[in-house]
């Protein structure tokens, strides 16, 4: 009898894990289902990540080119410090700005004005639930003269409490290109809001930023609901 290749052995389970979280992903729109009047909804946050700040520096050793790695690694170990004291100062807007629970509160209620629902606090007294599941949230810094974003991901599911079928489910990535305003700044000349700018920030400046994320992303939300929605219905 025939032996099974050690390489279907090992594909075959890692093709179903892939399927599965897919599946997981995939976009979910049964909104059409939705006939209650007045229905009460319910929100939960799945216990967030925290928040990340991507930077780019150079620490590689070149052995053929003793002088320029020495220029380059000194140069890049300038800038991992100032992106640590970059990170420094992020954690301390993020002590002040609760990014998840401001995505949480806004989105809950841009998704219930949509749905035309009465918000309840307890999930034992809804009709539906909505849950967020903040994937990641952070800044983007790619290098140090690269444009920033304030990026954020999150997949949102609306299901039917009794039932616990899935009524709609949407992964969402934010993806903001950061300029002066973003953080409460009057506007610049630079087209570009780079590494290098984000390191001058204050505290509170990128507490502004963190905040305009958080607003921003919940808009994205409660419009892609509707969107959906407005989809669902046959456009009403």
């Amino acid at each position: 009898m025939k032996r099974p290749s050690i390489r279907r052995i090992v594909l075959l389970p890692l093709i179903a894990v892939v399927a599965v979280l897919l599946a997981s992903c995939a976009t979910v729109n049964r909104l059409e289902h939705l006939r209650l009047d007045n229905p009460a909804l319910a929100s939960v946050l799945e216990p967030p990540p925290p928040p990340s700040l991507d930077t780019w520096y150079d620490l590689r050793i070149d052995t053929g080119n003793p002088i320029g790695t020495v220029l380059r690694v000194g140069s890049s170990i300038v800038l991992a410090a100032e992106a640590e004291k970059a990170a420094e100062r992020m954690r301390e807007a993020l002590s002040e700005i609760d990014v998840p629970a401001m995505v949480l509160e806004e989105s809950s209620a841009r998704c219930t004005r949509a749905l035309g629902a009465n918000r309840v606090d307890d999930t034992r007294d809804a009709d539906f639930v909505l849950d967020l599941e903040i994937e990641e949230y952070g800044i983007d810094a790619p290098s140090w003269g690269a444009a920033v974003s304030l990026d954020l991901n999150v997949t949102v599911r609306l299901y039917e409490r009794r039932s616990r079928d899935l009524v709609w489910r949407r992964h969402i990535s934010v993806a903001q290109q950061a300029s002066p305003d973003v953080f409460g700044l009057p506007s610049a000349a630079e087209t570009i809001f780079t590494a290098a700018m984000l390191a001058a920030l204050s505290t509170e400046e990128m507490a502004r930023g963190f905040e305009y994320l958080a607003h921003y992303a919940a808009r994205t939300v409660g419009d892609t609901l509707e969107r959906d929605l407005w989809k669902a219905r046959g456009g009403w």
